[in-house]
């Protein structure tokens, strides 16, 4: 047999391959799968389809279906030796036909390459992704997982579409405190658990991950690895999740008044962290019960029973932590804003009951009058409440509140902000509105239609928890009126009174300047020496201020005042000049 010696180019070709041409199985972490049900779980999780057995990470290799054997899938490769006894089996004459094709490729120059195209197996190289980033909702007390992860815009990979009784999204979750899969449909976050999280993620055309691609959730740093597939797989593993102490829990009730019914309705901060449970028998409602202490601590009837003169009320209420929180013996607890009593406390903290007594011989207050000194423009707020005397209520000090002094807040409605009680100033054209807590004094209590006055002016009120909000907003600030008024001395000839009365010009008797408004005038007296008989002698134009003097007025020195007043405007309040000018007959 005649050999002819053929030299092959061999090109080695470093790529990232974007395209499985064939299924395969996800290498399995069998560290996250529970020792004792890891076969129970990858046979749920196994999937019906080709396609889905490529993302299962079972421990081996499923075996063949009915289909495959029937020969529906490609067919084995044979072996060496196979393929040797079959060369050896081929005719000679094809050898010297490969030879004679060679040499007429090299007559004409045109050597077949036979990597001018390449096979339809193989990829143009893929561009490597170097880090993913995933957002996901972090595991919550009494929250579902989340199986939607969300990624930047311009992302060049995704989640697929895979689910089964543990997946969502080819997202899965871990309770590892329990070492159990969690099921998607019914599985919610536990106190004092915690929580791994596992994202199977596929490369966009023309891209592919590597052993080096980095990748975190929620902004922390996750591991990953890369399947047979080619799919990135990244794990991460949140805090252990655990419940928050309540500082402290207030809440607000109707006090006992005589004649009135119980009120088994609480009222809560606004965002409080805990609630009543709807609790509803013979003695509760809303898991409030009320018991009169005078009566030997006769439990009230929720539907029929009212209040009575000179008893002693006990209410007790139970309260119930939202998720993710819980009481404690250090919780601090307050009713109406006085401090309560704890007489019960579940060993994990979730419900506890508190206890307060009422004493029901109080006198509703119906109406409250208040003083303060009004904004002038440049001059900084007042922070002091003026109450009448005996007042059987009081402005609440809430110091601790910014912008708060005295319990008293001033806010610039014009521009929505509260005025700092060290610097800020009142500025004309802008409306000033001022608001404070008022409370009762023992043995008192806020009637429902109260009526709040400040300064003579009626407020508005609301009750926020336990307590009347006063506020009252005052008109757009002016600025003091600028008027100025200067006395003069006139002369008045006594030769030319007798025969007729006389008009002196105003500004002969006075400087009118820097007015804000429309200025008027009014004679208010007129002296000669320490007699005041002669005002009728005189008389002033309440327009031009001009005045004019009756005839026959003796010679002499008169004294004359009168008021000045400017009107002011949008930017200036009205001014008053009380003025007193000389007027002399010789």
């Amino acid at each position: 047999m005649k050999h002819i010696k053929i030299t092959s180019v061999l090109l080695s070709v470093a790529m990232c391959v974007s395209m499985v041409m064939a299924p395969v199985s996800v290498i399995a972490d069998e560290t996250e799968a529970p020792a004792e049900t890891q076969t129970e779980v990858t046979e749920k999780e196994k999937p019906e389809t080709k396609e889905a057995q490529a993302h299962e990470e079972p421990e081996k290799q499923p075996e063949k279906n009915e289909s495959e054997q029937a020969g529906e899938t490609e067919p084995a490769q044979p072996s060496e030796d196979a393929k040797e006894d079959k060369e050896a089996a081929e005719p000679e004459d094809k050898e010297a036909e490969e030879t004679v094709k060679e040499a007429e490729q090299a007559e004409t120059g045109r050597k077949e390459d036979r990597h001018a195209v390449p096979p339809k197996n193989e990829q143009v190289p893929a561009t490597e992704i170097s880090s993913v980033q995933i957002t996901l909702d972090a595991p919550a007390i009494g929250a579902n997982p989340d199986y939607t992860a969300t990624f930047p815009s311009n992302a060049n990979y995704y989640s697929e579409a895979f689910s089964n009784e543990y997946y969502e999204n080819y997202i899965r979750w871990l309770d590892v405190t329990n070492n159990t899969f969690m099921y998607k449909d019914s599985a919610k976050f536990e106190a004092d658990h915690e929580y791994q999280v596992v994202l199977f993620l596929t490369a966009r055309d023309g891209y592919c991950f590597t052993t080096s691609t980095t990748a975190k959730v929620n902004g922390n740093n996750a591991k990953t690895s890369i399947d047979e597939s080619g799919l990135l797989r990244v794990t991460y593993n949140f805090p252990k999740l655990r419940l928050v102490n309540l500082a402290s829990v207030e809440v607000s009730i109707d006090v006992p008044v005589a004649g009135s019914k119980p009120d088994y309705d609480l009222d809560f901060p606004k965002g409080a962290l805990y609630y009543s449970e709807n609790n509803d028998n013979q003695i509760y409602r809303n898991d409030i019960r009320w018991q009169d202490k005078t009566d030997n601590n006769k439990i009230l009837d929720p539907d029929s029973a009212v209040f009575e003169t000179g008893h002693e009320y006990v209410v007790y209420i139970f309260l119930t932590a939202k998720a993710g929180y819980k009481f404690s013996e250090n919780t601090k607890f307050t009713l109406n804003g006085k401090e309560a009593t704890l007489y019960f406390l579940n060993g994990n903290g979730d419900t506890l009951g508190i206890v307060y007594t009422f004493k029901t011989v109080l006198t509703e207050i119906s109406s409250v009058s208040v003083t303060l000194k009004a904004p002038v423009a440049g001059a900084k707020p007042e922070y002091t409440a003026v109450l009448p005397s005996g007042a059987n209520y009081y402005v609440e000090n809430q110091s601790s509140i910014a912008y708060v002094r005295n319990g008293i807040k001033w806010r610039d409605m014009s521009t929505s902000t509260d005025l700092d009680p060290d610097s800020d100033e009142f500025t004309v054209g802008h409306l000033y509105e001022v608001s404070f807590y008022l409370s009762a004094k023992d043995d008192y209590t806020i009637s429902n239609n109260i009526t709040v006055q400040i300064n003579g002016q009626t407020a508005t009120t609301s009750s926020y928890f336990g307590h009347l909000l006063v506020c009252y907003t005052f008109p757009a600030l002016t600025s003091v009126n600028t008027l100025s008024v200067t006395p003069k001395t006139a002369k008045v000839k006594y030769k030319k009174l007798r025969k007729k009365k006389q008009t002196v010009a105003r500004s002969k008797v006075m400087n009118v300047q820097y007015a804000q408004g429309k200025v008027t005038y009014k004679l208010t007296g007129v002296k000669r020496g320490k007699s005041k008989k002669y005002k009728k002698y005189f008389k002033i134009n309440s327009t031009t201020g001009n005045v004019t003097i009756k005839k026959k007025l003796k010679k002499g020195t008169y004294k004359v005042t009168c008021v000045v007043t400017a009107a002011g405007d949008s930017n200036y309040k009205a001014g008053t000049k009380t003025v007193t000018f000389t007027i002399k007959v010789k």
